[in-house]
Parts: C-alpha cells; sequence; structure tokens
C-alpha cells in the first residue's frame, strides 16, 4: 500500500520496561504503528526522508526515579571496542532527515519524574508534526489538539484544561 516507498505496520505494538515506582510496566502501547520511508532516497542518496508516521490509540508512559533512572533507558550499554573507522563515505547516511508527516491519534501520554517531583498527563492527543533536522538546526510545524491536560510540579496543580488546542 506504500509503494514506491518502503512502509511497515505493526498491530498491537508494545514496549514493557518494568521499573519499582513507575505509574506502569509499559512505556509504549499502540493499537497500530505505520511507518513510511521514501526508499529511493535512501538507496540512491544515503538520506532519511520519513514519509509518513502514524501512531493510533494507545498509551505512552514515561517515568523517571528520584535518581534519574527511567523506563525509557531500553538498551543495553555497548561494551565493545570500537572497530577501526574505515573511510566509507558512500556508505554512511546523509545526517539530513526529512519528516514529511508524523501523526498521532488518539494518544494518552503519562510523565511521572520523582527528581523534579513533576507529574503531567495529556489525555486523546491528536497531532501532527513535521519538520527537518540536520547537522546545525531543526525546523518544524507541530499542531496539537487535546480534550485534557494536567500539569503539577512539586504537590501543586498549575494546570488542568478541558480542552487545547495549539
Amino acid at each position: 500500500s506504500t509503494f514506491p516507498n518502503f512502509g511497515i505496520t505493526i498491530k498491537d505494538f508494545s514496549v514493557i520496561n518494568p521499573l519499582t515506582g513507575a505509574q506502569s510496566d509499559t512505556l509504549v502501547s499502540l493499537d497500530e504503528i505505520t511507518g513510511i520511508v521514501d526508499a529511493k532516497a535512501w538507496w540512491k542518496n544515503n538520506e532519511i526522508i520519513l514519509i509518513g508516521l502514524d501512531l493510533n490509540g494507545g498509551v505512552i508512559n514515561v517515568f523517571s526515579d528520584s535518581l534519574g533512572k527511567t523506563n525509557y533507558d531500553i538498551f543495553n550499554t555497548d561494551v565493545t571496542s570500537e572497530p577501526e573507522s574505515i573511510d566509507a563515505e558512500s556508505d554512511t547516511i546523509n545526517p539530513v532527515i526529512d519528516i514529511r508527516n508524523i501523526a498521532l491519534r488518539d494518544i494518552d501520554i503519562s510523565y511521572f519524574d520523582l527528581s523534579s517531583k513533576m507529574h503531567s498527563d495529556i489525555r486523546d492527543l491528536n497531532a501532527q508534526v513535521s519538520g527537518i533536522i540536520n547537522s546545525d538546526s531543526i525546523s518544524g510545524d507541530i499542531k496539537i489538539k487535546s480534550p485534557s491536560l494536567s500539569f503539577s510540579f512539586n504537590g501543586e496543580t498549575y494546570l488542568t484544561s478541558a480542552s487545547v488546542d495549539v
């Protein structure tokens, strides 16, 4: 369905990383995630052009404990030594990333940071993001709509909103 570009769709996608004190053992749980890259630009020019990334229905739970340990630190540290560098310019990826469209639909996001005593919840988030990232700059456009947003810091609630449009 994405020809001539390369796309992949995953249904019922989850990343589980239990951390003591976290609001959930689930970091990310999505009903469906679809990613599409411009295959020709990648193959011919070593450029990453993300034509589309759709995240549909789900939750994202971000957590940091009082010592700064996070539930999104999901990769083991590589302790192997680096191989000697090979000068192969043609095998490197161009550092420009062109993001044409990232869409979030009906996503709930929860953020807890115990070290800074911060908590935020976004419910039913719908957002559209586009932009360009290169070696020295980031530019883009973000449109956000969420029926519910809350933010508290150090036990005090600073923001509770029934609707947010940005």
